[in-house]
């Protein structure tokens, strides 16, 4: 009798345990806004000091694999004081994001850091690539898609690239097969004009603890 109060006991402070923590962790993610790194070598979250009232209609936090209604997603570049060191004179500097999953399509975020005109820049990659449910899509790839530099406290400075619509593509780049069905891992990827300089980033507040944050938003809505 006594070894089973002793067991009811525990798994009483066992489970108060773990309702403190969820009331913690509840807490915490109502007051920020939270972003995933795309990176293989880190799932975790990130919190980013944007209140969630600022942000809330505008941001869908994004995790490889989500259903197929998410829209908008990010990638966070960490050590970025180290990745300005590693440019090749030729290729740059690159980081890749994991798969990226919205309106049902994957794909990646690259970002490229090189030497131009006496001075770094950063471009932004977007590329498809092959999954498990590419039968059931409609090919070629035709949602417009916006790609973004994020500030990270206030959202009115994000820097917003062109947004591409693969419908206007021409004939040339449509032979490179950027929005076909992959039938390969990756697609060849897709500049996203204008490039960021590093030295505008760094001024402005945009690298924030040593991290960079950029993020995709595909526009369904803008295929009528």
């Amino acid at each position: 009798m006594i070894g089973m109060q002793q067991q009811t006991s525990a798994i009483l402070n066992i489970s108060k345990e773990i309702q403190e923590k969820l009331s913690s962790l509840l807490l915490r993610t109502g007051e920020a806004t939270e972003f995933s790194y795309g990176d293989a070598a880190a799932n975790e979250r990130m919190p980013i000091a944007r209140a969630t009232s600022e942000t809330a209609g505008r941001v869908n936090v994004m995790y490889p694999a989500l259903p197929s209604h998410h829209t908008e997603a990010f990638f966070h570049i960490r050590d970025f004081a180290k990745f300005q060191k590693e440019p090749d004179k030729v290729l740059g500097s690159i980081r890749v994001s994991d798969d990226l999953v919205l309106c049902g399509y994957s794909m990646k975020m690259e970002v490229v850091l090189h030497y131009h005109d006496n001075g770094y820049v950063v471009s932004l990659y977007f590329m498809l690539c092959q999954s498990s449910t590419d039968s059931q899509l409609k090919w070629p790839f035709r949602i417009p898609f916006t790609c973004r530099f994020v500030h990270p406290t206030n959202s009115t400075k994000d820097i917003l690239c062109k947004t591409v619509r693969p419908s206007d593509v021409s004939r040339v780049e449509r032979r490179l097969g950027q929005y076909c069905r992959p039938t390969t891992t990756a697609n060849p990827n897709v500049l996203c004009k204008p490039t960021a300089v590093v030295t505008k980033l760094e001024k402005g507040g945009y690298i924030s603890r040593d991290s960079l944050c950029v993020g995709i938003k595909l526009h369904p809505e803008m295929l009528f």
